[in-house]
């Protein structure tokens, strides 16, 4: 992981001194790499910078927030990066589909065998019901967008 956010800290177009603040977003981390604390990782490639470097985890929502944390800084800091990683090795913390499941009710719908495939299928039946369209409606938008 150190490799990789290395390169994503040079791949910037501002110097690393122009940086006043790091948003990281990552969901696998924790699960997947047993690396929570990102910041200290980031720290310990920038490590002559005292700035502040917060992770931000909301499942798949984690880079849209860390944008959003972003944007509500500037009015404190000039210049604010975002890091967004994730990595989904062959895990031998725990597998990459029941890390997956941790972004939803584990207690109830996992646990049920409500896995997202599934739960999004339900979802895709209601909505077909409910405007009454048919699958030729979602296979042009699957076309359309693939």
């Amino acid at each position: 992981m150190h490799t990789r956010l290395y390169i994503i800290i040079n791949d910037s177009s501002l110097n690393m001194a122009d940086i006043d603040a790091i948003y990281v977003s990552n969901f696998f981390g924790g699960p997947l790499d047993g690396q929570l604390h990102l910041n200290s990782a980031i720290t310990s490639l920038i490590p002559d910078m005292n700035i502040p470097i917060v992770r931000v985890e909301t499942a798949c929502a984690s880079s849209s927030v860390a944008f959003n944390q972003a944007i509500q800084s500037l009015n404190q800091f000039s210049n604010v990066m975002i890091i967004g990683v994730e990595n989904m090795p062959d895990s031998t913390y725990l597998d990459p589909t029941d890390a997956i499941a941790m972004a939803a009710d584990n207690a109830i719908d996992y646990q049920n065998g409500l896995i997202f495939p599934a739960s999004y299928a339900l979802i895709t039946q209601q909505y077909m019901l409910k405007y009454g369209i048919g699958y030729n409606v979602l296979e042009k938008v699957s076309y359309r967008n693939h």
